[in-house]
């Protein structure tokens, strides 16, 4: 059959538009994110002249952790990998980023390009057959942190293990400190790193570093990405969608990660709405959305959950070992954790929280226990009110100092052969704590037992609750460190009473801070510092009030002598019986500064201190601020990941810590 030439016109046309459209299918499958994937050699990935390049190579991975990312140019992804060999999970990554063929992952498990936001992008890759087909089922847990995150590659590891063993769904690591990470939730407790807490459990995980069950993630969180742009009220969608399950949603401070500031993101990162224009403003709309979608109101969460609207509560917590000893070491009966229906501002709190449950009454026997250690290191001076022994004095074997006891006269249980010697005083005196101390340092025992024959000398308030160890990490690190003046933090807000316990508060990335200040619950002096700068005030000291900012002052406060040791910490958690005076707080105020402190609303003991040795900080051009950290020392953690991201801390004059500033690779 001879076929006419329109025939054969209209058939070439239609075999054209047939090659045309297979042509279009075929780039548009390998353009898309989360296309047909390609298993293509490690070799090949610098080949990006493909508008997806994915690596694959799953049979080699024994590994059940996944971490997903889109990473633009200036992402720090590659930091994650460095000395990942003994990862337990494998690197996806997103490249949204404009040059792609500069753009190389030989250690990442995928590789593919796409652009749009974070979140649209990972909803692209779980509707790939990519993931369906070698990442759903065989990874069992899964992380989704921005591309900016500085973290370790044992952290990540360590994290994943910690969400493991307590079988949680819903996760994240803690913020390490607000001095150098961001959070537009910056005020929240709940993000930033606690010490005395192996994690809490709560009602939030924020969107920039979630951490998830892959059973979780395959059933409910990819389907909230299906109309996610921004991420916004995901946050508080995730949660809800877990019916604040009890110990399934947590903050893991085991670990943590930096979110630099603004002004610490490297040169050339580009944010959110610079990528995507169109989602500035689209926000608060996108969270509405979201609410809308999932039922997520006030109404709802008030009748089922009795919470309030977007209200991040706690909801207990797994304590570090350590800090569960010290609670026992008090004798307490037990420890309440906040639950679920009770308010935010709530805390935890312990039964029996008498005076003589923290203490245990000390008979003639006990004090075999101490043996005498002529020479030591280290001499403690211990006032008690009523010869109770409070219970780190009852480990001997771990022991490195020598007791002084100083007791009322009319207390007759106290024998004590092996202490160097026991003061009494006359009972029906009422007698401050440091007139006390000065009052042993004029015995003649003192000058012919202790003068010159000891290196430091440690004056703890009965009140403080400690542990050998911790008292053994005070004295080694003042002694490594040349300290002349020296006070272990407060473990936490919630067991103890400090004035000043932002300042004092266990800093969890810290081994020390130098500092103008200190507590006078439990300071050690250095020998030296003690004949130089304390014994002139304990003349007319009585409860000690005021000196905590006086001493630096004297020793005209030196850089590296005066410090608060955080790799150990202590608990007070009642008031002092004696003290009844006005807070000395007034002393951090801009009147602090004025010689003249007749007017300021100090005790009389703090302002007859401060007039006597006329205080006036700004002498040394301290201004107004008299409690300052004037230097630190990092945990060695805590530096290796600062020096990962080429990053560096400089102090501030100020309740914060320091600051960090990026610094050239």
């Amino acid at each position: 059959m001879r076929l006419r030439p329109a025939s054969c016109k209209r058939g070439l046309l239609w075999f054209s538009a047939l090659c045309v459209s297979a042509l279009l299918t075929l780039i548009f499958t390998f353009s898309k994110p989360g296309g047909v994937p390609a298993r293509v050699d490690r070799t090949l990935q610098t080949d990006l002249t493909s508008a997806v390049l994915q690596t694959c190579n799953w049979g080699d991975t024994h590994r059940h952790n996944l971490v997903i990312a889109a990473v633009g140019d200036t992402s720090r992804h590659t930091r994650w990998l460095e000395d990942a060999d003994d990862a337990n999970w494998d690197l996806a990554v997103i490249y949204y980023g404009k040059l792609p063929h500069n753009f190389t992952c030989a250690n990442c498990m995928h590789v593919e390009m796409g652009q749009g936001a974070k979140w649209k992008l990972v909803y692209q890759f779980t509707q790939s057959g990519a993931f369906a087909e070698h990442y759903a089922h065989r990874y069992t847990q899964v992380y989704v942190p921005d591309d900016d995150i500085i973290q370790l590659a044992v952290s990540i590891s360590d994290m994943f293990n910690i969400q493991e063993t307590y079988g949680l769904e819903l996760a994240q690591p803690a913020l390490c400190s607000s001095v150098e990470s961001h959070t537009i939730h910056v005020n929240d407790f709940l993000l930033w790193k606690e010490a005395t807490t192996v994690l809490r459990y709560g009602t939030f995980v924020e969107i920039m570093v979630p951490l998830f069950s892959m059973r979780f993630f395959n059933t409910d969180v990819t389907r909230t990405l299906s109309t996610a742009d921004s991420g916004y009220g995901l946050d508080w969608i995730w949660p809800f969608l877990l019916k604040y399950a009890d110990n399934k949603i947590a903050v893991i401070d085991e670990v943590c990660i930096i979110h630099p500031r603004q002004s610490l993101q490297q040169l050339g990162k580009l944010s959110m709405y610079d990528t995507n224009p169109s989602l500035k403003g689209w926000e608060l709309q996108e969270e509405k959305v979201q609410f809308r979608k999932y039922g997520y109101s006030r109404k709802r969460l008030r009748r089922r959950y009795n919470m309030g609207f977007q209200e991040k509560r706690p909801l207990g917590q797994v304590w570090q070992p350590w800090y569960d000893d010290l609670w026992q070491a008090r004798n307490r009966t037990g420890m309440i954790s906040v639950r679920k229906g009770a308010s935010d501002q709530n805390k935890m709190h312990a039964t029996g929280m008498q005076m003589g449950s923290m203490l245990l009454k000390w008979p003639e026997w006990a004090w075999s226990l101490f043996p005498v250690h002529q020479g030591s290191l280290m001499l403690i001076v211990y006032v008690t009110s009523d010869g109770m022994q409070p219970r780190w004095l009852r480990d001997s074997t771990r022991m490195s100092w020598d007791l002084i006891v100083v007791a009322p006269d009319h207390v007759t249980n106290i024998n004590c052969p092996h202490c160097l010697f026991i003061h009494l005083y006359e009972g029906s005196e009422s007698v401050g704590r440091y007139q006390l101390l000065h009052r042993v340092m004029q015995t003649p025992l003192w000058q012919q037992m202790v003068v010159n024959k000891y290196q430091f000398v440690y004056f703890p308030d009965e009140r403080v609750v400690q542990d050998v160890s911790a008292i053994n990490a005070l004295l080694q690190t003042s002694l490594s460190k040349n300290l002349g003046l020296a006070h272990l933090s407060y473990c936490n807000p919630q067991d103890s009473s400090a004035k000043h316990m932002q300042y004092m508060k266990m800093n969890p990335t810290m081994m020390l801070r130098y500092g103008t200040y200190v507590e006078t619950s439990a300071p050690l002096f250095s020998w030296w510092f003690l004949q130089q700068f304390v014994v002139q005030t304990l003349v007319a000291a009585e409860t000690g009030d005021g000196l905590g900012f006086l001493w630096p002052y004297l020793a005209g406060y030196p850089k590296t002598k005066v410090a608060i040791v955080d790799l150990a910490c202590i608990m007070e958690p009642l008031p002092s019986p004696d003290h009844n005076m006005t807070d000395t707080t007034a002393l951090t105020t801009a009147e602090a500064s004025n010689p003249d402190v007749a007017s300021l609303p100090l005790s009389p003991e703090a302002a007859r201190q401060c007039r006597t040795f006329q205080y006036n900080p700004a002498a040394f051009g301290m201004g107004a601020y008299t409690i300052q950290v004037q230097g630190f020392i990092p945990q060695p953690w805590y530096e290796r990941l600062l020096k990962s991201a080429h990053m560096q801390m400089v102090p501030l004059t100020t309740y914060d810590m320091s600051v960090v500033k990026e610094t050239a690779c």
